[in-house]
């Protein structure tokens, strides 16, 4: 993608936590039990579930992968 490093710049600062989708695509990985794993090693901190879908928070996923 051409600007990448707009989008994703655009996702960490919209002021809302981030979806699994979103994690995954800032992350650079294409499955989900990439992120479960990094989940379960604890890199990663789910900072709120809402029923069955997870939220994370953006300045936690810009310090984990260095964005």
């Amino acid at each position: 993608m051409k600007n990448s490093g707009m989008v994703e710049q655009d996702l960490l600062n919209c002021g809302r936590l981030l979806n699994s989708a979103e994690v995954l695509y800032l992350g650079g990985f294409k499955s989900h039990t990439t992120l479960i794993k990094m989940e379960n090693a604890g890199e990663i901190k789910v900072a709120r579930r809402i029923g069955n879908q997870k939220r994370y928070a953006p300045a936690h996923i810009k310090q984990v992968f260095g964005l």
